[in-house]
C-alpha cells in the first residue's frame, strides 16, 4: 500500500489527539500517583532506615571479631573463616542499601511531563526530530502500531493514556465477568 508521509502523518497525529484525557482524569491520575508515591517514600524509609542497621551491626561483628583475633581469643583460621564469611555479608548488605536507597526524583516534575504528554501529544509528535518521534511512539503505542486502508489498526496504547482513558460507553455496560446473579457453587 502507498500513502504519502503527509497523509500518514496527519492519521497518526488524528489517532494521538483521540488519547488525550478528559481533564478531571489527569488531576485524578495525579492526586493517585501523588498519594501512592507518597507511600512508597514512607515504606522506602523504614527499609532504607533497616538496611542501614543491618549493616551498621556486620561492622560491628567485624570490629569485634578483629578485637577477639588481637586480644588472642581466637586464632588465625578461625579468624580468617569468620571475616569472609562477614565480607560477603557486608557487600551483600552494602548492594540491599543501594537497591532500597531511594533515588530523589521530583515526582511533581515526571508528573508535570506527563501531563504534558498527555494533553499534547499531537504537538510534542509534530515539533519532534525523527529520533524523539520513534521514542514517543513507543510511548504511544508499545506493542507497535499497523496502518492499512482502514486507518491504524491498534486500539491499544500505552499504559500512562490507558490509565487515564475513560471507560467508553460499551466498557461501562458491561456485566462483571460473574453476570448479576450471585455465583453458585458448582
Amino acid at each position: 500500500m502507498n500513502i504519502r508521509k503527509e497523509c500518514l502523518e496527519r492519521e497518526f497525529v488524528d489517532l494521538i489527539t483521540r488519547l488525550i484525557p478528559e481533564p478531571g482524569l489527569m488531576r485524578l491520575f495525579k492526586e493517585i500517583v501523588k498519594r501512592v508515591w507518597e507511600q512508597r517514600q514512607v515504606d522506602a524509609r523504614a527499609l532504607l532506615l533497616s538496611s542501614k542497621r543491618n549493616l551498621q551491626e556486620l561492622a560491628d561483628r567485624k570490629n569485634r571479631l578483629v578485637d577477639a583475633l588481637l586480644d588472642g581469643r581466637i586464632d588465625q583460621s578461625t579468624y580468617d573463616g569468620r571475616v569472609d564469611r562477614l565480607q560477603t555479608e557486608i557487600a551483600e548488605a552494602e548492594a540491599h542499601l543501594r537497591d532500597v536507597d531511594l533515588d530523589n526524583i521530583d515526582i511533581e516534575a515526571v508528573l508535570n511531563f506527563a501531563e504534558c504528554l498527555l494533553d499534547a501529544p499531537a504537538q510534542l509528535w509534530l515539533e519532534a526530530s525523527l529520533e524523539q518521534k520513534q521514542r514517543l511512539q513507543k510511548v504511544f503505542f508499545p506493542d507497535g502500531v499497523t496502518f492499512s486502508d482502514d486507518g491504524f489498526g491498534t486500539d491499544l496504547s500505552g499504559l500512562l493514556f490507558s490509565v487515564v482513558q475513560p471507560k467508553t460507553e460499551v466498557e461501562s455496560n458491561l456485566a462483571s465477568p460473574t453476570g448479576f446473579e450471585p455465583v453458585l457453587p458448582p
